[in-house]
């Protein structure tokens, strides 16, 4: 399909210049979503743009120019790069307000991070000093069962010795 033309040339006085940029970017990104289809499958079609971009007498409407890609185009501005008109007290305000509310979360974020990081840690700890105290305890289990068989194992060669002495009264 024959795309429309439009030429570059403005009057220089014209409100309008230098403002042509800014509708080819419009007319790419229009055209670039202007059709999708529910499976999201994007289909081509033509959108044309209604410009009111002023055509000096005499100007030349070659449509040549249409294999010329858009790349000389400068990109749009990004946040905070636009000359945008001074913000009204109320505006700064709200601005500042957000700004400071989103540095908080982002400070809230980052200590939440860090006690969750000391709380791993110290469960960490907490699991390995169990584990410490657990053999330990089975340690001195298994030692005091040991000293119990060797208290009982003395108890009866006491009691043996006391009752040798009473068994040769005997005979």
């Amino acid at each position: 399909m024959h795309k429309p033309c439009t030429s570059k040339l403005v009057e220089p006085f014209d409100e309008n210049a230098g403002s042509w940029k800014l509708e080819r970017q419009l007319k790419r990104l229009t055209s670039a979503s202007a059709a999708t289809d529910i499976e999201g499958l994007v289909e081509k079609e033509d959108v044309v743009v209604q410009t009111d971009i002023a055509i000096p007498a005499g100007a030349s409407t070659d449509c040549g120019a249409e294999e010329q890609d858009d790349d000389d185009l400068a990109p749009l501005p990004l946040d905070g790069e636009e000359d945008l008109p001074p913000m009204t007290d109320k505006e700064l305000f709200w601005y500042q307000a957000e700004c400071a509310i989103e540095k908080r979360i982002k400070e809230t974020q980052e200590e939440t991070r860090r006690v969750c990081e000391r709380l791993e840690e110290a469960e960490t700890s907490i699991g390995e000093l169990e584990v410490t105290r657990d053999r330990e305890l089975e340690l001195l289990q298994a030692k005091i069962e040991k000293a119990k068989e060797l208290h009982r194992a003395a108890k009866l060669d006491n009691e043996e010795a006391e009752d040798e002495p009473k068994k040769r009264k005997k005979e």
